[in-house]
């Protein structure tokens, strides 16, 4: 899964509109992206978008082009740089590194 982030400037007054639409979800159905993840965060007058799937930088250039956002931003959208990033593993089941002996080992 890719991860893609964009970071937009707001029009001068248009976050309380913004913060108003996003409350009721995004200007487009998600269920026709093929997005898996998406968050939208808010900070005065920027909005910085994670959009998560396999394609996940082409749908963040499909939808930020859409009217119904570019109404809102003042200037070219930015994409930040990646520079560490951490995700805790998922735990396998049965399975375990530690020092004893696990559910189905057998004493010898």
């Amino acid at each position: 899964m890719r991860r893609f982030v964009v970071s937009v400037r707001l029009r001068r007054g248009a976050g309380k509109k913004v913060r108003e639409i996003l409350r009721e979800g995004p200007p487009f159905e998600l269920e026709d992206t093929s997005l898996e993840r998406h968050f939208v965060f808010l900070c005065g007058d920027e909005l910085v978008f994670l959009f998560e799937g396999d394609r996940a930088d082409e749908e963040a250039q499909r939808l930020l082009k859409d009217p119904r956002v570019l109404g809102y931003v003042s200037g070219r959208p930015r994409v930040p740089e990646e520079v560490f990033g951490w995700e805790r593993p998922e735990p396998l089941e049965g399975l375990s590194f530690g020092p004893l002996p696990g559910p189905g080992d057998s004493d010898g």
